[in-house]
């Protein structure tokens, strides 16, 4: 299941990437070239071999299951199978660190990316 960022609130820096079979969402969180974290900008989804541009820095909500919970500062995983934000190093790579906390509830927690 691929997640997206829902919401940017700010950024930088891009890489371009070359899309891998099964292709990417518009704002799917994905491993850059430079295998640092970031956010795929589309607004609609991308096929095998097409050119995309990635953003690795910047402010964004990304979905997070209602239980789990980050102080801010706190390192943020990404769970590339459930599409879901995770603690720091339990998922597939780590995406930034937490803007604000993120108590038991929401459905999102705010990441900054390239921290």
């Amino acid at each position: 299941m691929a997640g997206v960022a829902t919401t940017r609130f700010s950024d930088s820096h891009l890489e371009r990437a070359t899309v891998p079979s099964g292709g990417y969402l518009a704002n799917q969180i994905v491993q850059a070239p430079s295998t640092r974290p970031g956010v795929v900008q589309s607004i609609k989804p991308t096929v095998e071999n097409d050119t995309v541009n990635v953003r690795t820095d910047g402010i964004y909500e990304v979905p997070a299951a209602t239980g789990t919970t980050f102080t801010i500062g706190a390192t943020v995983g990404w769970d590339d199978t459930n599409g879901l934000a995770v603690a720091g190093g339990a998922g597939d790579f780590d995406i930034g660190i937490a803007g604000l906390a993120k108590v038991s509830g929401p459905l999102f927690v705010q990441v900054i990316f390239g921290a």
